[in-house]
């Protein structure tokens, strides 16, 4: 913890990067969703 509060710009970077991840994911767990339905076939 104590090196993240050393670099707070850092920390945002990380944080938007989080964000985007967790924005991006529901669009992953799709196209992951259709691939199984594919093999499944």
């Amino acid at each position: 913890m104590q090196e993240l509060e050393k670099y707070p710009n850092n920390n945002q970077e990380v944080q938007q990067k989080v964000c985007n991840v967790t924005s991006v994911s529901p669009k992953v767990v799709k196209a992951v969703a259709r691939a199984r339905r594919d093999l499944m076939k």
